[in-house]
C-alpha cells in the first residue's frame, strides 16, 4: 500500500514519466473548476478579419488585434461585480487550422493563454471552447461533420496540440471544450457523433491526461442529444457534460435574420392559441414585403411562419416544460453516475427585441425560468453572450450596456 503523496515524492514518481506534465500539475488529478455562474466571451478569438482571394476566404494578419476584438480591465471588473465566477471563452478553430508554420500557431496560442490567464489573474475560471463558425468554409460546422472529411482530421490534430498547451495551467481554472454544438441533426446520425466524439476526446487525453474535458451531444448540443450520448467511454475521466437550451426556438430567435423565426415579432411566453392569428397575419406582411423573397420562396417564408406558430401553440412550451426539461438531464445524468455540478448548461439566452419590438419582460421571465430550472438541479450555467451580435449580448456594439437580465439572473444580490 502506497503512502500519502507529498511534494517531494511526486517529484520521484511523475516527473519525467508523463512528457510535458510537472510535478504540480500532477498533483491536480481530478481537480476541477468550481463552477457555478458564468458567461460567454465570444469576441477575443473569434470571427477573425478575413478577405476573399482568387475566391477562396484568407484570414487578415495580425489577427484579433482591431478594436472589437480587445477587453478592457474595466470590462472583467464589470463581470466579477455582477457575478460571474467563469467565463466560457470561444476560438474560432478555423484560423488556428490554417495558421501556416510554427510561428503563426504559436502566436494564436501564446494569445489564447494569455487571455485565459487575464481572466483567471482576475478570479475567474476559464472554459476554452472550440467554437467552429462558418465565416471560413473550409472549417465551417458543416464541413467538419461531413462525413468521411478529411478536416475533421486536422481538427483532432488542433485538439490534441491545444489541450497540451492548456495542460500547462491551473486545473482546477482550465477547461477545455472539444467542439460547440455539433451540426449533425438527424437521431440516425447520432451515433458518427459518438465516434468522432470519442476521437476528440482520445486525442486530448494523449496531450492532457487529466485536463478537465467539456463533452457534448449532436444535434446542436440540445438536450435531447445529450441524453442520447453514450458515456461508458469517458467514465474514470475528468470531464464535463453539456448542452444548450433555446426552447422555444421560434421564441428565444423571433426577428433573428436568416433564421427561420425570423418573420416572427412580438412572440410571447407562454404562447396561447389567441395570440397566434395576429402573429401569423403580421409575419405574413412582412414576408410579402420581403424584396428577395418572390414567388415561391415567398409561399413557402409563409407556410413556414404558420408552422413555427402552430407548433408554438400545440407544444404549450411555459415554465412547466422548462422544469421538466432539465429534470430529464438530470435524471440522465444519475443513469449514468454524473453528478449535476458535472452537467453544464453552456448557453441559454434570449433576443431582446424582435423586428424593433422589445420582448420585454417575457423574455426576463424566460431567463429566470431556465437559470431557476438549472440551479434547481444543482447544474452550472454560462449565459450567452457579454459582447457581440445578434442580439441577446449584454453589452451592443455600440457600449449600450443590458442590466435588466441581472435580476432574473440572480446576480447582484
Amino acid at each position: 500500500m502506497l503512502g500519502p503523496v507529498t511534494r517531494r515524492s511526486c517529484l520521484g514518481m511523475l516527473v519525467g514519466t508523463v512528457p510535458g506534465v510537472t510535478c504540480a500539475q500532477a498533483l491536480q488529478t481530478g481537480m476541477v473548476p468550481k463552477l457555478r455562474r458564468g458567461i460567454g466571451v465570444h469576441l477575443p478569438l473569434n470571427w477573425p478579419e478575413v478577405k476573399q482571394v482568387d475566391g477562396k476566404t484568407v484570414y487578415a494578419w495580425p489577427a484579433f488585434k482591431g478594436a472589437r476584438f480587445q477587453l478592457g480591465d474595466d470590462d472583467l471588473r464589470m463581470l466579477s461585480a455582477w457575478g460571474f465566477d467563469f467565463v466560457r471563452l470561444t476560438l474560432d478553430p478555423g484560423i488556428f487550422m490554417d495558421a501556416a508554420g510554427t510561428e503563426r500557431a504559436a502566436v494564436l496560442d501564446g494569445q489564447a493563454i494569455a487571455l485565459v490567464q487575464r481572466f483567471q489573474a482576475a478570479g475567474f475560471s476559464v472554459i476554452v471552447d472550440l467554437h467552429p463558425i462558418a465565416l471560413n468554409p473550409v472549417y465551417s460546422p458543416r464541413s467538419l461533420m461531413a462525413p468521411g472529411a478529411a478536416v475533421f482530421s486536422s481538427y483532432g490534430d488542433l485538439v490534441e496540440r491545444l489541450a497540451g498547451v492548456l495542460n500547462g495551467l491551473p486545473h482546477d481554472k482550465t477547461v477545455f471544450e472539444l467542439m460547440n454544438e455539433p451540426w449533425i441533426e438527424a437521431p440516425a446520425d447520432l451515433p458518427r457523433w459518438q465516434v468522432m466524439l470519442e476521437t476528440l476526446h482520445r486525442r486530448a487525453r494523449a496531450a492532457a491526461p487529466n485536463l478537465p474535458l467539456v463533452l457534448t451531444g449532436a444535434m446542436w448540443s440540445n438536450w435531447p442529444g445529450l441524453v442520447r450520448l453514450d458515456t461508458r467511454p469517458f467514465q474514470g475521466s475528468n470531464v464535463f457534460y453539456t448542452f444548450h437550451y433555446y426552447d422555444p426556438h421560434s421564441f428565444t430567435h423571433q426577428g433573428v435574420p436568416g433564421d427561420d423565426a425570423q418573420f416572427l415579432a412580438g412572440v410571447p411566453w407562454p404562447m396561447t392559441a389567441a395570440e397566434a392569428r395576429g402573429l401569423v397575419d403580421a409575419a405574413t406582411r412582412r414576408v410579402q414585403s420581403a424584396p428577395d423573397l418572390v414567388g415561391d420562396a415567398s409561399a413557402r417564408a409563409t407556410a413556414r411562419t404558420g408552422q413555427l406558430v402552430d407548433a408554438l401553440v400545440r407544444k404549450g412550451h411555459g415554465p412547466a416544460q422548462v422544469e421538466k426539461d432539465f429534470a430529464t438531464v438530470a435524471a440522465w445524468g444519475r443513469s449514468n453516475g454524473i453528478e449535476p455540478e458535472r452537467i453544464l448548461l453552456g448557453e441559454f439566452g434570449c433576443v431582446a427585441s424582435a423586428r424593433e419590438r422589445p420582448l420585454g419582460g417575457d423574455r426576463l421571465r424566460w431567463i429566470e425560468n431556465v437559470r431557476r430550472a438549472a440551479e434547481s438541479q444543482r447544474m452550472p450555467w454560462a449565459y450567452w453572450n457579454f459582447k457581440g451580435w445578434g442580439g441577446m449580448e449584454m453589452v451592443s456594439p455600440q457600449g449600450k450596456i443590458d442590466e435588466t437580465v441581472l435580476a432574473p439572473l440572480g446576480l447582484l444580490r
